[in-house]
């Protein structure tokens, strides 16, 4: 009786131990869900929902973190499944005489498609982005696609003289110009 009292021991410690070790498994796995799909990203995110009517029967809209580009009821454009777009602007920031869609949005990863040698990609996290895409007659062209930003901009507008005027989740403000080919952050 004694040595089977000592087998049903071992045998319930390693029912538990399988059991443990399944929950640890389920746990990380819902973790890495949660992660690769975006839930775990900063309340202080605001997700506005709007659109802009660019005339001609064309208008830009932002739903459910998603950007698309219409006329009528067609859809000419429309973001990356993988983007969760917070808020956009449309202005002519690079002074071509030709408007620009500027999103700030979430994208997995650091850098987009390319990303220095010396560094590994990321495909699992999320992080903040700034991208610039030129407003064609039935589609958005990539401009310019920023990498991973830091400080990390809470709101966004337009400012004096065709400057982005960015705020950090703190509230500090930053004024930022489009010079050739990119933005430089200028004095307020």
């Amino acid at each position: 009786m004694g040595t089977s009292n000592i087998q049903s021991r071992r045998q319930l410690l390693a029912i538990k131990i399988v059991w443990a070790i399944l929950f640890i498994l389920i746990g990380i796995g819902i973790v890495f869900y949660c992660r690769y799909h975006g839930l775990f990203l900063p309340n202080w995110v605001i997700w506005e929902m709007n659109q802009s009517d660019l005339g001609n029967n064309k208008r830009i809209q932002l739903a459910n973190k998603k950007l698309s580009y219409y006329q009528d009821d067609t859809l000419l454009w429309e973001s990356e499944k993988d983007w969760k777009i917070s808020k956009y602007l449309i202005t002519d920031i690079d002074e071509d005489d030709q408007d620009e869609v500027i999103m700030l949005l979430w994208n997995r990863g650091d850098y987009g498609d390319y990303h220095p040698i010396w560094e590994k990609p990321d495909k699992i996290n999320y992080y903040e982005h700034l991208y610039v895409f030129n407003l064609e007659d039935n589609r958005l062209e990539r401009q310019w696609m920023s990498s991973r930003l830091l400080p990390l901009i809470k709101e966004l507008e337009i400012g004096k003289e065709n400057t982005l005027v960015a705020k950090d989740p703190e509230g500090v403000p930053t004024t930022w110009k489009w010079i050739t080919w990119g933005f430089t952050a200028i004095n307020p």
